[in-house]
């Protein structure tokens, strides 16, 4: 299933944590390189990226400690600081490609200006793959000279467990995430003592028929957590309705940064409808992950304006 586990993909590369990864581009708040804005940024050759062997408009993989890196860079990132957007998959996903067909990322990332990157193992053990994946991101920001304002996270499953651990553990890093099907299973964050080192925005989407996830009522209490634990006002429906097929609400902070819970009730006949409510809805196109058209909106459109909107402040 797409909720699956399975083995490690390896330990730390960069040997920096938290913000550091930013500093340790040489990224400044004019620029990467502290060149100033406009600027060309400094790339530079990680343990396992190196950016001289992407061309733009290719995706190219980075194999690193058992786990595929590919990589898609817009031409416009040669010539100045870009965002970058992971788009993780979930559990037995047997080919990092239906992530991308699923939400059409590389094309809107490339209009966009973000390097987008696929990290493909097949099926994670999110408990101790998060420190690898995290150190992937870290390897990426400093490979290409990443905007550090720009950080962002989307994941579908296990991969949406990845983004909320990415949340919990490195807001100091990452702008704002988009986990998709999945709740917070992997850390302990949202309890009173143990939140983010900073408030950041989140768009959080579910199933009212995934139980595969961790189920429906799950996702509901961990929007309720979250609320409560930053103290959010809300919340209010700016898109849809409880009864529909397509829900959108919002809680906000006092800084201005948002929670955003989409509960959608389509459906998936994927893996011969195993999957149900545990699906990605896209407008256009199906994969096995996809929720049976017609839907009310693409997942993938709606991640990137939420990531264009929230940057780190």
């Amino acid at each position: 299933s797409a909720a699956a586990a399975g083995s490690t993909a390896g330990g730390s590369a960069l040997g920096v944590s938290g913000s550091s990864a930013a500093g340790s581009a040489g990224v400044g708040s004019g620029g990467s390189g502290g060149s100033g804005a406009g600027a060309a940024p400094k790339l530079q050759k990680t343990r396992c990226i190196d950016p001289a062997k992407v061309t733009p408009g290719k995706e190219v993989s980075f194999p690193c400690d058992g786990v595929n890196l590919w990589v898609a860079m817009p031409a416009a990132c040669q010539m100045h600081s870009c965002g970058v957007i992971f788009n993780i998959h979930g559990g037995g996903m047997s080919d990092h490609a239906t992530m991308d067909q699923a939400t059409n990322m590389i094309a809107l990332g490339n209009q966009a200006d973000y390097v987008v990157v696929h990290p493909h193992k097949g099926t994670w053990n999110v408990a101790s793959d998060r420190t690898a994946v995290f150190d992937f991101l870290q390897q990426t920001i400093m490979a290409f000279g990443i905007d550090p304002k720009r950080v962002h996270s989307t994941g579908y499953s296990q991969g949406g467990q990845l983004s909320w651990a990415l949340a919990c553990e490195h807001a100091d890093v990452v702008a704002s995430v988009a986990p998709a099907e999945e709740i917070n299973r992997v850390t302990d964050c949202f309890k009173p003592d143990r939140l983010p080192a900073r408030p950041l925005s989140i768009l959080f989407a579910y199933g009212k028929r995934d139980s595969i996830g961790g189920g429906y009522d799950a996702a509901q209490g961990l929007a309720k957590d979250v609320a409560s634990a930053w103290k959010l006002q809300g919340p209010e429906t700016i898109a849809g309705q409880e009864s529909a097929k397509y829900w959108r609400q919002r809680w906000t902070g006092q800084d201005g940064h948002v929670f955003e819970f989409i509960s959608h009730d389509y459906t998936s006949t994927g893996v011969g409808g195993v999957l149900a409510g545990h699906c990605l809805p896209m407008a256009n196109g199906e994969t096995f992950v996809s929720c049976s058209t017609p839907v009310d909106y693409s997942w993938g459109e709606e991640v990137l304006k939420f990531f264009q909107a929230h940057p780190l402040p």
